[in-house]
């Protein structure tokens, strides 16, 4: 979840990309905890 002010800020892109490295990285570590895949986060709409 993405506050407004993050995203009228421009912060967006910044936080997506870090939580996409956490989930990356915890996929490797903990597999078995991810039965459906790599996590790939939603991408922000384009409005």
């Amino acid at each position: 979840m993405l506050t407004p002010a993050v995203v009228h800020y421009g912060q967006a892109e910044h936080i997506l990309a870090q939580r996409q490295q956490l989930l990356l990285a915890a996929s490797n570590e903990h597999p078995e905890r991810f039965a459906c895949g790599r996590p790939a986060l939603a991408q922000l709409p384009a409005d």
